[in-house]
């Protein structure tokens, strides 16, 4: 199938990976395209991609999120992540977290090639 992640041309062109720390600016830069295409960015501080970042590190300090990548020739495209929350009731639990998926994003230009 022309355009699925498994096609054989397309694995070559586009890598899945876990990201590091060293990713997290590109991160904090699609998360920042999630409120744009959103029409949200009007609810967003104004250094809010550099706080997205700050967040991140914080959280990846604390091996609280872990993101996944899918690149194409070198380059962020889509971004999915996951996260360990302890927020109010679950603080309360025996086990004081639960599991969050998040950002998760695709650049307009890379949709619909079966990397979801």
């Amino acid at each position: 199938m022309k355009g699925n992640i498994y096609d054989k041309e397309l694995v070559k062109v586009a890598q899945i990976r876990a990201a590091t720390k060293k990713d997290l600016p590109a991160i904090a830069k699609l998360k920042l395209c999630i409120f744009k295409e959103a029409y949200w960015t009007h609810l967003l501080v104004e250094d809010a991609e550099a706080q997205f970042l700050g967040h991140y590190q914080q959280l990846y300090h604390q091996e609280a999120a872990q993101h996944f990548l899918i690149e194409v020739a070198g380059e962020a495209v889509a971004c999915a992540g996951a996260f360990l929350k302890d927020d109010m009731p679950f603080c309360f639990f025996q086990k004081p977290f639960y599991g969050f998926i998040g950002d998760v994003y695709t650049k307009p230009e890379h949709r619909k090639q079966g990397y979801a």
